[in-house]
């Protein structure tokens, strides 16, 4: 019988966009020294547990998180742009409150819809639609979980990863913070894909 997979997700480390709590998304943004810091201790945090591969978005934030984890490993890491980040549009590079006081009439008019009715929706036609970004993980997640029996590394982004334990858990990603570098386990196998905790 097939063993399940245990899929350890977590964010990137911190980066200086993450302090001036601006919008990424799509853009590139590098580690602060904090957030590599970060990613040293995630690596400890896992060290009692082996790792069959690494995964990683693309973006470099993740990548630099991914190779200070996986390099005392001597695990190579495999790129999938399903795990990056959603994309913001023209909202990227923008300050969380600039966007909120600019969208405050739309963003009201979507805090009264629940769970999944806010998925479509979209601040600004050139975003990605918060449905596509839980479509594209999910897809990523499964693959992965597929190839993989025993335990694989994830390194993605806040966002995605919030968009991903509200299609699973049914939690309200709005009031949702994901802490850069912090675990989250999920399992994948005969039950499908499931979120098991921090």
């Amino acid at each position: 019988m097939r063993r399940n997979c245990r899929l350890i997700l977590a964010r990137h480390g911190q980066t200086q966009w993450n302090l001036e709590k601006r919008y990424q998304g799509s853009i590139d943004v590098p580690l602060t020294e904090l957030g590599r810091q970060q990613a040293r201790d995630l690596g400890k945090a896992l060290n009692a547990i082996p790792l069959k591969a690494i995964y990683t978005s693309p973006l470099s934030r993740a990548v630099e998180t991914a190779e200070i984890i996986g390099h005392p490993r001597g695990l190579p890491l495999i790129h999938d742009e399903n795990l990056k980040e959603g994309s913001f549009g023209s909202n990227e590079g923008r300050t969380i409150p600039e966007v909120w006081e600019e969208f405050a009439p739309k963003l009201h008019y979507l805090s009264q819809y629940h769970g999944s009715a806010r998925l479509d929706h979209k601040l600004v036609h050139d975003q990605e639609a918060d449905r596509d970004v839980i479509t594209r993980m999910t897809r990523s997640l499964e693959s992965i979980g597929a190839r993989h029996p025993g335990n694989v590394l994830v390194i993605s982004h806040g966002g995605a990863i919030r968009l991903l334990l509200h299609h699973l858990t049914g939690i309200d990603f709005l009031n949702l913070h994901i802490e850069n570098a912090k675990p989250y386990h999920f399992t994948y196998g005969s039950h499908g894909l499931r979120f098991v905790g921090c």
